[in-house]
């Protein structure tokens, strides 16, 4: 696995044209892992609070609800990954 952040500015200069085109690309991907993340949001389970007798099966809880939100219609168009 790797990390990938957005290139910063250093001393008010401008991006090379790579690394602006590098951090769009990068900015772009993280809208829309923060859109799936919403998803797993709007489950009312997840709102309230959650009785202590109950922590021990929210692995399994939390699993299933992103198996449900990987199920549900992509937020992406097919024409995305060419």
């Amino acid at each position: 696995m790797k990390l990938f952040q957005p290139t910063f500015k250093e001393g008010g200069r401008q991006l090379k044209p790579d690394d602006c085109d590098k951090s769009r690309e990068i900015s772009s991907a993280r809208v829309h892992v923060e859109r799936v993340m919403e998803r797993l949001k709007n489950f009312n389970i997840l709102k309230g609070e959650i009785e202590w007798h109950y922590l021990g099966c929210m692995n399994d809880v939390i699993t299933s609800i992103a198996g449900l939100v990987n199920l549900s219609p992509p937020l992406l168009g097919p024409d995305c990954f060419l």
